[in-house]
């Protein structure tokens, strides 16, 4: 452990710090190495007054400024607890964000991608603390800007870096470009002589172009130019700052770009078919060759896969219709393809039965990696093996269900809070107790008898939607009464009554009796190759749909890292 470093940080009367900083971090330090927590008493410039938390116990330490300097000395200290207690969890109160940025700090400096998660795991192997995520990010955030200072002022700086490198490194270009009217930061472009020379020299008259997005507080585009060695390595040549992948900033990065290109070479630029570039490449170099990226094109074929769930998910004909139009504006052959391949089996809109919003086949799947080890096993210890899985599981949810207080299951409990609070701002007008007509920017018409709505989501999911929700409590119905039985905890409970008993024996091979028949096994084909563990992954597969919050913009839908959102400057 770490702490042990620290065990004697605090430790007489007349010991000496730096500063009052100095002080309160060796103070909790030593608070941390000794498991227990104080309060002050005093804290300003000139005085720290500290005592431990618990009130009967006589541990306290007084320190205070040394003349009119900076030192801070011990003036009296009583070191001895007498509460006989301490930090009884491996949690820790004085482990706050700034200790967390001080013990982070350094780490930082070498591993800039230091991650949260990596920094809780550190502290609890060398502090014995256990650290919540939150706790770590803001940490790591509070060391970034000690370490990086304001991110606001590195934009002034470029001007004395532009010069800067011009001046060290002879043959250099750098382009700043501000806004004339508030001279905010606009674009910026860099290339240094040596990569000049080494393009014109030693490289193959092509380069390649791609932006990416970055991810500080501010964000931005850093558009690359990228050429390639003789040992098929990349070479960087330039690259240019942006606020966003437009053909103007692209037209402006490569004007740059021909302005340091000396040679009469007619080079060939490889990108995707990307924001701008299919304009500003030929415009800025005519005489040019333009190449798409074939991994690009692929991976925009993707796009239907969006187009395809569009028409799965759709509750309506008339979505299910749309998401057909908008495909066969990419492909007249992939939306005939849709079309034949039976819609009524798998789109929302067109399903004549009830599934209860499930497209996938996933409960299967589910099982099929549930039971990975026992399909390794022979037959029949194969099937005892499961028995045993379902045995237990049966039990655990069994005495799970016998625990819940709600009417409903959890996670549909959880579904129908959420509709609750989603119907509140929902106008209803009553037709006969039985029908209502539910005003918005889309009217929807709610059948309560039938369990019907218009936007089809009772009909399709077996739950009351939020326009249902709004009805119900318009005649102050328990919603619980118009969820399908199938959802309620009590048939949950019915689905676990019973029990799976042991099977004894099965690894005890059977007694052959005289004249009975020998089963044998069947005719088999080992196919080539290593066995396959897991189940072939199909194209189709959807990503996982996820509902993250951002750090950053406070917006829903992303985190931190893929923020694209403006953030307001404080002036």
């Amino acid at each position: 452990m770490l702490t042990s470093f620290w065990d004697n940080c605090i430790h007489s009367i007349n010991q000496q710090f730096e500063d009052v900083e100095e002080f309160r971090i060796q103070l909790t330090n030593y608070a941390i190495a000794h498991s227990f927590d104080f309060e002050y008493v005093k804290n300003d410039r000139v005085r720290v007054t500290v005592k431990c938390k618990i009130p009967s116990c006589g541990w306290r330490v007084h320190c205070s400024r040394v003349g009119l300097g900076p030192y801070f000395q011990i003036k009296t200290m009583n070191n001895v607890h007498s509460c006989g207690g301490g930090i009884s969890t491996n949690g820790h109160p004085r482990a706050s964000r700034r200790w967390v940025g001080e013990i982070t700090r350094k780490k930082l400096i070498d591993s800039p991608l230091y991650r949260p998660r990596d920094i809780v795991k550190d502290v609890f192997r060398d502090y014995g603390i256990n650290l919540p995520y939150h706790k770590a990010w803001h940490g790591k955030e509070i060391a970034c800007k000690d370490l990086h200072g304001d991110e606001a002022l590195s934009f002034d700086h470029l001007r004395w870096y532009a010069t800067a490198v011009m001046n060290t490194n002879p043959g250099s270009y750098v382009e700043l470009e501000c806004t004339p009217e508030d001279h905010r930061f606009r674009r910026v472009f860099v290339s240094f002589g040596a990569v000049i020379a080494g393009f014109e020299t030693g490289c193959r008259p092509m380069l390649f172009l791609d932006g990416t997005f970055l991810k500080s507080k501010y964000q931005g585009i850093l558009l690359a130019i990228i050429a390639k060695n003789g040992n098929d390595g990349f070479f960087p040549l330039a690259f240019s700052v942006v606020d966003q992948e437009t053909e103007d900033n692209w037209a402006w990065t490569l004007t740059c770009l021909r302005g340091i290109i000396s040679s009469d070479r007619r080079i060939t630029f490889i990108s995707d078919r990307g924001k701008g570039l299919m304009s500003a490449v030929p415009s800025v170099f005519p005489d040019s060759y333009h190449s798409h990226c074939l991994r690009h094109l692929k991976m925009n074929f993707k796009e239907l896969l969006q187009l395809l769930d569009a028409a799965a998910y759709g509750l309506r004909i008339e979505d299910y219709r749309k998401a057909i139009a908008e495909m066969r504006c990419f492909s007249q052959q992939a939306a005939k393809w849709v079309e034949d391949s039976d819609p009524d089996h798998w789109a929302n809109a067109l399903f004549p039965g009830e599934r209860y919003g499930e497209l996938y086949s996933n409960c299967a799947e589910s099982f099929n990696s549930w039971i990975l080890e026992a399909r390794n096993l022979p037959i029949v210890q194969m099937i005892d093996h499961i028995r045993v899985q379902m045995m237990e599981m049966m039990y655990k949810r069994r005495n799970e269900a016998s625990e819940w207080e709600t009417y409903l299951c959890p996670s549909i409990m959880e579904k129908m809070e959420k509709h609750q609070v989603g119907c509140r701002g929902l106008q209803v007008l009553c037709s006969d107790g039985n029908h209502f007509e539910i005003c918005g920017r889309r009217g929807e018409a709610v059948n309560l008898n039938d369990r019907m709505c218009t936007c089809r989501g009772w009909q399709v999911f077996g739950l009351p939607c939020i326009h249902a929700c709004a009805a119900v409590w318009k005649i102050n119905r328990s919603i619980y009464d118009y969820c399908s039985s199938y959802f309620l905890s009590d048939t949950f409970r019915q689905a676990y009554a019973g029990a799976i008993l042991p099977v004894v024996g099965v690894q005890r091979p059977a007694e052959e009796e005289e004249g009975s028949i020998f089963i044998k096994p069947p005719f088999t084909k080992i196919r080539p190759g290593r066995k396959k563990k897991k189940r072939i992954e199909s194209q189709a597969d959807p990503d996982a749909i996820t509902h993250n919050r951002c750090s950053r913009c406070k917006g829903f839908g992303h985190n931190k890292k893929t923020c694209r959102n403006p953030v307001a400057v404080e002036e």
